[in-house]
């Protein structure tokens, strides 16, 4: 990783080769993702901003806050873009994506629709709970508490409902970008699908 001035300190032309350059995508992608971990949060945020005024995404670009929790809620990415296939979809109408079909059958529909079942019992649980991260991380570890599974058993029926794949920024971030009406409207949508996969 070389600064523009150590690229002029080092710069030789004695040192070009005949050969053509050769351009390696793999280590472009390492190299932006180790400047995005090292970007201070301002700087961040410009870089997403302006990424956002090049890109037709859904994501709205006029909410600092809301960027600012996209970029925490998606800490590792490699590119902008992965954020917008992360959680694009968080940003469109509620019926306006469709279900992938694998994610349905292996996490809904399988064990005799287990993981509808589970999705039915935790609508009922969101709608009475407070729409904040502490309640919603301790309503999610308490039903893993009480039906004696993993998380996944609960948060990824979760995330196919309300992002319609498996997946998605971690799932109590996923729950407080959607808001409490989008995400059990979503939730609502997905248990209609329970009659198809019967």
């Amino acid at each position: 990783m070389f600064a523009i001035h150590k690229m002029i300190a080092a710069f030789s032309i004695a040192r070009i080769r005949k050969a053509n350059a050769r351009f390696d995508g793999a280590k472009l992608l390492a190299a932006n993702t180790t400047a995005i971990a090292a970007a201070t949060p301002s700087r961040l945020l410009a870089a997403f901003k302006d990424f956002l005024s090049l890109n037709d995404t859904p994501i709205p670009a006029g909410d600092d806050a809301l960027l600012v929790a996209l970029l925490r809620a998606n800490r590792g990415l490699r590119t902008f873009a992965d954020i917008v296939v992360r959680a694009g979809v968080l940003f469109i109408a509620d019926d306006a994506f469709d279900y992938d079909a694998q994610a349905v059958a292996k996490v809904l529909a399988k064990a005799d629709g287990a993981g509808f079942a589970m999705l039915a019992e935790l609508r009922g649980a969101l709608a009475g709970c407070e729409w904040n991260k502490d309640a919603l991380h301790a309503l999610i570890e308490r039903i893993c508490r009480d039906k004696q599974v993993g998380m996944g058993k609960v948060a990824q029926p979760i995330r196919v409902a309300v992002a319609g794949t498996t997946v998605s920024p971690g799932i109590v971030e996923t729950l407080m970008l959607l808001g409490k009406d989008k995400a059990l409207a979503r939730i609502d949508r997905c248990l209609t699908l329970r009659g198809v996969h019967a």
